[in-house]
């Protein structure tokens, strides 16, 4: 199901030819990403 999902919205085209990421959709990919890694760098530090 989440394999679907993510293959269905960060597919690079979509079948109407145009790409699926907006830019608040980038922008919110950065910040989760940044979070994780935050995150992950705390867990490793202790």
């Amino acid at each position: 199901m989440k394999a679907n999902f993510y293959t269905a919205n960060l597919a690079p085209v979509n079948h109407s030819g145009e790409t699926p990421f907006k830019p608040l959709d980038a922008v919110l990919l950065i910040v989760l990403f940044l979070e994780v890694a935050a995150v992950m760098r705390l867990f490793l530090a202790n």
